[in-house]
């Protein structure tokens, strides 16, 4: 199976977004450093 750059960013950016997506739970359930992890991600970008 070849892949070509546009594939691979798009599972890049998939997983990138799962990780994303489990910080903010955490986040919104309170966990202090889920939420500086996410603002950091967040200025990353």
């Amino acid at each position: 199976m070849v892949m070509d750059k546009k594939d691979f960013e798009q599972i890049s950016n998939s997983k990138a977004r799962k990780e994303m997506e489990k910080l903010q739970k955490k986040a919104s359930s309170g966990d202090k450093a889920a939420k500086k992890m996410l603002e950091k991600e967040i200025k990353r970008k």
